[in-house]
C-alpha cells in the first residue's frame, strides 16, 4: 500500500497540470479577453474533454461563440488571425469557424450555430451548442463555461475518431460512482522521500479533476 500511495504522489506531481505553461497562458488571454469584451463562449473538443477527465495531451484549443459575436471576435484578435471565418468541411465536422495562432499555439473559434459532426458513414448530427447554459468549471486555475458533458460524448461516438473514441473512454469511465481511500501516514512519508510538501487543498483539486471522486477519505492509523 505504502508503494501505491508513492507511486500516487509522483503521478501527482509529474500531472498536476495537464496543460503545458503555453497553453495556460493562452487560455487565461482568450478568457480575459472575452469576459471583458462580454461575449460567451464555451471549450470543446480537447480542452472540453481534459475538463470532464481526459488524460490526452492537448493540442490545439476549441471554442465556441454565437453567430452574433462572430464579428466582435475577429475584431478583437485581429493581429492574431491566420485564417479568416469560412465555411468548414471535411470528413469529420461542417462548420463555420476562423483560426488564431497565439504564442504558437492553434486557437480555432468556431460558430456555434449550425455545427454538425460527421459520422464514418457520411451521417450528420447537430452539436447543440447551447452556451449561455453551459456549465463553468475552474481547470488549471481557470473558470470559463465547457460544452455540455452529454453533448461532447455524443459527438465524440459519432465521429468516432480513435482520439475522440479515446477520450470517451476515458470520460465515462469517471461517471461512475468512485471513492478514494488514502492512508495518511503513507502519504506524508511518501511527500518526504519524494522531496516536497503536499498542498493538500491542490491535491484534493487534482484528485477531483483526475478522478472525478464521489468522496475522497484521508485517514491516520494510530501507532501503539
Amino acid at each position: 500500500l505504502y508503494y501505491f500511495v508513492k507511486l500516487l504522489l509522483v503521478i501527482y506531481n509529474k500531472c498536476m497540470s495537464v496543460l503545458s505553461e503555453k497553453h495556460k497562458k493562452v487560455l487565461k488571454y482568450l478568457v480575459d479577453t472575452f469576459d471583458n469584451a462580454g461575449i460567451l463562449f464555451q471549450a470543446t473538443s480537447g480542452l472540453a474533454a481534459n475538463v470532464y477527465g481526459s488524460s490526452r495531451s492537448l493540442y490545439d484549443i476549441d471554442i465556441d461563440v454565437y453567430k452574433k459575436d462572430i464579428p466582435k471576435a475577429q475584431e478583437l484578435f485581429r493581429k492574431h488571425v491566420v485564417s479568416d471565418f469560412v465555411h468548414e468541411q471535411n470528413e469529420s465536422f461542417d462548420l463555420y469557424e476562423f483560426t488564431l495562432k497565439i504564442d504558437g499555439v492553434t486557437v480555432d473559434v468556431s460558430q456555434a450555430e449550425e455545427s454538425y459532426a460527421i459520422g464514418k458513414d457520411g451521417t450528420k448530427i447537430l452539436v447543440m451548442n447551447d452556451i449561455k447554459n453551459a456549465s463553468k468549471h475552474t481547470f488549471e486555475g481557470i473558470a470559463f463555461r465547457v460544452l455540455d458533458k452529454g453533448q461532447l460524448v455524443r459527438y465524440k461516438t459519432h465521429v468516432a475518431r480513435s482520439t475522440d473514441l479515446s477520450d470517451v473512454k476515458e470520460i465515462t469511465a469517471l461517471a461512475s460512482k468512485v471513492h478514494i481511500y488514502i492512508d495518511g501516514n503513507n502519504l506524508y512519508r511518501g511527500a518526504k522521500e519524494l522531496g516536497f510538501t503536499i498542498d493538500y487543498k491542490k491535491f484534493r483539486g487534482w484528485l477531483r479533476q483526475k478522478y472525478n471522486p464521489t468522496s475522497v477519505y484521508l485517514y491516520h492509523r494510530s501507532c501503539s
